[in-house]
């Protein structure tokens, strides 16, 4: 199989759970997943990736607040990046279970396996509060009050343990768009 040559995914915190996108972006000169589409081999092949992500959350460490929430790959499909076969997207849907913030400061941890990125990295996180705090290996760019983008160049560190602290009121909306 090809490997990757960027990976984005999109973290919405909501007051009871954690919602992520996943993509994955390839390029593949040989058509391998257009292919794969057309001989019906595809529900498989995402299934089996399906699973080894899901293996590969289960290494890792989310928690909400100090307690373990653990992060499941809800569904997976294809898709071609402006409709060119030589560029497949793998698309994975992943939703925390479930928890509750509490009114004030809460914290999300990630504890997962430090390594040199293997390609571009972006992760977007968006928060149903101010954000007070973050660590990282990744750089920062703050995208408002309540968003941030993280992201790795090839060889750059990422992953390790990882936090991020917020302010949550329920009595107050917020925005989870730029504008």
């Amino acid at each position: 199989m090809e490997v990757p040559i960027k990976a984005r995914a999109v973290f919405v915190v909501h007051p009871t759970t954690i919602q992520e996108e996943l993509y994955y972006f390839y390029h593949d000169p040989e058509r391998i997943y257009q292919q794969m589409t057309a001989d019906g081999s595809l529900t498989a092949e995402l299934e089996r990736i399906a699973n080894n992500l899901q293996e590969y959350l289960r290494m890792d460490q989310t928690r909400v607040n100090g307690n373990l929430v653990d992060m499941i790959v809800e569904d997976a499909f294809l898709e071609f990046d402006q409709g060119e076969a030589t560029k497949p997207v793998l698309n994975f849907s992943i939703e925390s279970e479930p928890f509750r913030l509490r009114h004030g400061e809460n914290e999300i941890t990630l504890d997962a396996e430090e390594e040199d990125a293997p390609y571009y990295c972006e992760a977007e996180w968006w928060f149903p509060g101010t954000l007070l705090e973050i660590e990282t290996a990744m750089e920062i760019k703050i995208l408002k009050e309540n968003a941030i983008l993280l992201h790795a160049n090839k060889g750059d560190p990422m992953g390790g343990f990882e936090v991020f602290k917020f302010w949550y009121d329920p009595t107050k909306s917020i925005s989870y768009n730029l504008d």
